[in-house]
Formats: C-alpha cells, structure tokens, sequence
C-alpha cells in the first residue's frame, strides 16, 4: 500500500480513539449521506481510499455503528490486499462484542492470516462453524474456509466447502462463479482424489463429484454421455449443476466431436521473432500437407501477428471462420491475449505467458471461468527442460548437486528450476556459479565454482608460513555428486575439458538440449564427451520418421539450429485434433517430433524427452529407465 495512504488510515485512527465518544443518533438520511464517500470509492474499486473513508465516517458515530464502519474499512484494505492493515483496525476493537460482530471480526483476521500466506492459522480460527445465521457472514465463512484448504492441498475438502457456500449466495454472477469454480476444480482433480469421496444419495456434495466421476468415464460419444447425465439427474433431481455445468459439459463434448473447419495460424511474420516463426509456419505446413489424405483436414488461415493489438488480430481470425487458433508465438503476446478475456475457440498458444516455473498455478487464471478449458500452452521452455533434468539426475546417490549457468535471465531461470526441482526433491545445491556468457575464456569461472582456487590459495599460504617449498596438487571440492550444465554448444564445449582439467571429469554432467546443435559435428563435439542431456525425437532420431526427411528437402534451413522450431510448428499442428483426447484424465501420450506429448492440469502440453550421452562426439541414445 503506498506510504499516503497508511499515513491517513493511522490519522484516522487516532482520531477516532480521541475523538467524542458520544455522538447524537443519525437520522437514516444523515447515515447514507455519511456513507457516500466510501461506498462510491467502492464502486470505483479504489479500496484505500473507501478505507480511509471508513475510518472518517467511523469518527463521527458511536457505539455498534462506528465498530460496523471500522470493520466495512477493515474489508476494504483486504480488498485492497493490506491484510496486516486490516488486523490492526480489527485487533483496535474490544474483545468482547455482539456475536454477529464478533464472528464478523474473526472471519476478517482469518482472511488477513490467508493473504499473510498462513492457511493452518486461518483454519485455526475459522473453526467448525460460524457464530451467527446471517447470510453473508455464513457465505463468508465457508468461502474462506475453501480458500484455506484448498492452499493447504486439500482439495476435495475445499470443493465440499464450495458446494456448502453456494446455498447463501443470491442467483446472479457470485453464485455462477461459485459453482464454475467447483466444476474447475473436480475438472482437474485426479482420480484418485474423485475416488476417495463416498456418493451418499441426493447430497449436494457428492451430486457434483458423481457427475465428474460420469463425465470422465464416459466417452466422447455424444449418445453414451446423455445416457450418462439422464442416469445422474435420476440419482440428483434438482441439483445445482444441471442448469449450468451440464450444458456447458454437452456444450464442449459437441465442440471435441467435430474438427474444426478453419485454423488460424498467428504468428510475428516481421521483426525480432521472424525466423522463428517462418520455421514454425513451414514445420506446420509440412504437417498439412502430409495430412492430404484426412478428409477432415482444416483450412489454413495464416495472420502476421507482429504489430497491433493482439485481440483485434484474433478477432479478425475469429471473422474470418476460425474454429481454432494457433498461436500468438511472443509470451508478451500470449499474456496480453489471456488477459483480454476474449477467448471463443480452442486457442493453441505458443508459448507460456510467464516463467513456467514463477508458481503452481494455472497459467490462465486471467480468463473468466468458461473460457479457461479453451486455452492450452506448448512451449518449448528451457525451464521445463531444466526441471525435468532434475527429476531425471535424482537419486538416493545423488544428493548434492552444483549448478553453473550463463549470467543473464535465461541462466537464472533456468538454474532456478532445476535447483527448486532439486530442492522439492530432498537434494541441496552446495554451488551456484553464473559465467560471462560471452567471456572467450571462462577458466577463471570454473576454477572458483570447483573451489580449485581455493585449495590453490591454501597451498600458497603455507609456503609463506612454513617459508619452504611444498609439493602440493590442488584439489577440487569433494562434496558434488553431479553437475548441472545450462550452457549452449560454445561454452559447453569449453567448459567440459576444463571441468576434465580442474580434476572434476569423474563427476556425472547432465544438461539440457541446448549444449547441442542438432547436428552431427564428431570433431567439435568431441569436447562434450560425458555430458549426458535431453532432447526431441526430431534430433536424436531422424530417422524413425518420415516427416523430417521431407522437411528437410523443402526446407534446407531445417537441418540445423532452427531444425526444433519446424518439429514445434508439425507438432502444434497434430495438436489440433488430439487436444480433447490427452485432456481425458490417463490418457497416454502422443509420439511427437518435439517428444511424447501430454497434458497437464493446467491445461500446458508437457513434453517426455529422450536421453542421450555424447561418445566420441555423437550423441548416443541411453536405455529407457526400467520402472
């Protein structure tokens, strides 16, 4: 909250505690009119100011109705996300209230622990039940509590406490985004978590879990889904997601039966990103066109996405018959169409809005309810490759890890997924070095990350102390068990020998496909020797498909750096018409170019990988792990 704004809600405060404490009763006209302010604060959503509002009108009352406007700004600067303001006003007032304004106190300091991130202690003094019959504070009550548990990962508890509120709030937009955000969350429960609930018969609770178990287990077959529905509005006659949720369900199975007709492709064809998106655009047609003997296959509509609002591009698509979209490419762009709130079609975005790894939740928790299963993110993220690396490299054996990157963004965020990865794991990272990325030698960098300087420095004051020669080989640090390398093929191949030199060759390296060019080069690469990494079919096993051969011969540029893009673009173009079969909970995954392709909860196509160690300067495939 900015410092002015504090300032005034203190000077509010103190002049209430020294102001008169009786004050005349206001006739109901000199009420509103002493309410004005704050409330049309509200209404502009300027929360600071309705609190400081608030707290003046609080100052010219007494008794209950100054307590009701002290706690009215208390809710505004949680609105306003000040929940450590907000416990100071409440924990202002005495201890001992009426009931309603006592469970009205409690229920404020319980939403100002969630916001301070401390969900026990908000669950704590939630408790069982709520003091007081009145509506809103009943609505309150179990709000909070599902926003509690849920952040404590209990999910189904969350979901029954949702299922609980919906019956105090009014018909209108609070009870329809109530029962979307049910919906959402069973959408993405496992199944294990829908398995562990008990239907109990015409419970509202379990009406809803019921109708996820039936829509997941049916098929898409529209006639075995209505089937499934007109048994469950048998066993849950009235029930509140039959005039909502069940359409939508029918909605969506109509929308996955039929292909669409029109893709739109929309991609930055000039500036910054142009090369980019040429490979994705010529990977993608190649995909189409192998795709002629598919009686369903789309139409392409192809739109420059590299100036101008990106809302008004995907509105032109949308004009011009699109059923799908496939793109923006950008992540600035991918932020500002989620953002914009106007998706209508299943859209297929290029790129996370974000770093993958900035928190746990859904990407495109922007978008309003309904619109949020339309979006789906594939990225070929250096991040997701880092954290898969680490999930990869882990073992019981392998507890210390050091990470040396690029100084710059890219080497932060990716060293900073692999060592969380690392860290959720169990294992420490004892180092973290980040070399000049453009430095021609970065011996010195890798002589401070082994700590081979230091044993060096060591030896040197013992010569001075001892005043004689000593025979002394300087040692690295003996505490690593593997090597985390975020480099790209120049400094990987620089740093490989030196790590050979400075005595740590014995130590396993592991990196991300980034080290390789995608092209075989035995006499350059033979620096990387060891370095085992991960990368996509289209790299490390060309030859098991037909697709890049033939890209390749339309495309030279293909069979290169850029070689990854054209996999992206046939990928994303596979996409189109398996996106409703990998959001099916256990479904297995698509072979692709760029690696064997699933969904995860928040709707992101994650990539499985292949492994490879590179021998004699060519990459060799490794065995699959045995489970």
């Amino acid at each position: 909250m900015p410092l002015i704004y504090r300032q005034l809600i203190v000077f509010a405060m103190i002049a209430l505690l020294n102001g008169c404490a009786s004050v005349p009763r206001i006739t109901p006209e000199q009420r509103a009119q002493l309410e004005q302010p704050a409330r049309q604060f509200m209404s502009q959503g300027a929360w600071q100011e309705a609190a400081v509002a608030w707290l003046q009108a609080a100052k010219q009352v007494s008794g209950v109705l100054s307590t009701h406007y002290r706690l009215n700004a208390a809710k505004a600067l949680l609105a306003a996300g000040d929940g450590d303001g907000a416990r100071k006003i409440v924990q202002g007032l005495a201890a001992s209230q009426p009931t309603a304004t006592a469970a009205r106190r409690r229920l404020i300091l319980a939403e100002a622990d969630l916001l301070s991130g401390n969900a026990a202690l908000a669950l704590q003094r939630l408790g069982p039940a709520v003091e007081s019959r009145e509506r809103n504070l009943q609505a309150d009550y179990h709000r909070l509590r599902s926003e509690a548990l849920r952040v404590s990962g209990q999910d189904m508890a969350a979901v029954r406490e949702r299922s609980l509120l919906d019956s105090y709030l009014d018909p209108g937009p609070d009870r329809y985004r109530n029962r979307q955000k049910i919906w959402d969350a069973l959408t993405a429960a496992s199944d294990a978590q829908l398995q562990s609930v008990e239907i109990q018969p015409l419970q509202i609770f379990s009406g809803w879990v019921a109708l996820a178990k039936v829509v997941r287990a049916s098929s898409q077959d529209m006639d075995t889904l209505k089937t499934a529905i007109e048994a469950w509005n048998m066993r849950f006659p009235a029930h509140p997601a039959g005039d909502q949720i069940v359409p939508q369900i029918f909605e969506q199975a109509r929308a996955e039966a039929q292909p669409p007709a029109k893709v739109a492709l929309l991609l930055p064809l000039s500036g910054p990103f142009k090369a980019a998106a040429i490979a994705i655009r010529d990977g993608l047609m190649a995909a189409w066109f192998a795709d002629a003997p598919n009686p369903h296959r789309p139409e392409l509509i192809l739109r420059d996405s590299s100036s101008g609002d990106i809302s008004n591009t995907y509105s032109e698509a949308l004009g011009n018959g699109a059923q799908f979209i496939i793109g923006p490419l950008a992540n600035h762009r991918v932020a500002q169409l989620l953002r914009s709130g106007d998706i209508q079609v299943p859209t297929l975005a290029l790129n996370y809005p974000d770093s993958p790894t900035a928190d746990a939740t859904p990407a495109n928790t922007e978008l309003p309810a309904t619109q949020r299963r339309q979006v789906y993110l594939f990225a070929l993220a250096p991040e997701d490759e880092a954290e898969h690396a680490a999930e990869h490299a882990f073992t019981d054996e392998r507890m210390n890890a050091d990470i040396l990157a690029p100084r710059g963004p890219w080497g932060e965020r990716v060293a900073g997924a692999f060592g969380s990865t690392w860290i959720k794991q169990g294992g420490q990272v004892v180092a973290q070095k980040f070399y000049p990325e453009q430095a021609k030698d970065v011996s010195a960098t890798v002589k401070q990350f082994l700590n081979y300087d230091q044993s060096e420095q060591r030896a040197r004051r013992l010569r001075r102390v001892l005043g004689r020669k000593l025979k002394h080989e300087a040692e690295p640090r003996h505490d690593i068990d593997i090597i985390f390398l975020a480099a790209f093929p120049r400094a990987a191949r620089q740093i490989k020998p030196l790590l050979q030199f400075y005595r740590a060759g014995n130590v396993p390296v592991i990196a991300t496909s980034h080290i390789y060019t995608g092209v075989e080069d035995p006499r350059a690469d033979q620096d990387l020797n060891g370095i085992e990494f991960e990368d996509m079919p289209w790299t490390l096993r060309p030859n098991d498909y037909g697709l890049p051969a033939q890209i390749e011969a339309l495309w030279p540029a293909a069979h290169g750096s850029l070689g990854r893009l054209y996999a992206f673009g046939a990928d994303a173009y596979t996409l189109v018409s398996r996106l409703a079969a990998l959001r099916k909970s256990g479904a297995p995954p698509i072979p692709g170019l760029t690696g064997a392709l699933w969904m995860d909860k928040r709707g992101r196509i994650q990539r499985a990988l292949q492994w490879a160690r590179m021998k004699q300067g060519i990459p060799v495939l490794e065995p699959p792990a045995v489970p």
